[in-house]
């Protein structure tokens, strides 16, 4: 193996994070839309709740209905973010060890490499 082969190049580190990147874009993009959805039923809930005059009144079924769903997606989103975040860990692990066993065989190659002669 020559120094070129184990060396780890600022363009493949870069190509890497692109790629993750865009593997990671689309569910943030939902995430963010689920988050967005879910604010503007909180926003409507507290917006209804401070309209009582008299008690609570009910919640329209289309907005009850809404509410539901949106809460009923939470679960689901957060557990794809975790598995994100463990995958994100482990490629970042994985970088980590590239670099230091790359290191360390640059290190192995100059130690083996011949002393010029005086």
């Amino acid at each position: 193996l020559t120094m070129d082969d184990t060396d780890i190049s600022e363009e493949a580190i870069k190509m890497m994070a692109s790629s993750q990147n865009l593997f990671l874009t689309p569910h943030s993009t939902k995430i963010k839309d689920l988050v967005k959805e879910l604010n503007e039923a909180q926003v409507q809930f507290i917006k209804t709740i401070s309209e009582e005059k008299n008690g609570f009144e009910p919640i329209k079924p289309d907005d009850y209905k809404r509410l539901l769903t949106t809460f009923s997606k939470i679960p689901r989103y957060q557990k794809k973010i975790v598995g994100l975040v463990r995958r994100m860990k482990l490629v970042s692990e994985r970088v980590m060890k590239m670099k230091i066993r790359a290191r360390e065989l640059q290190e192995m190659q100059a130690a083996a490499a011949p002393k010029p002669a005086k």
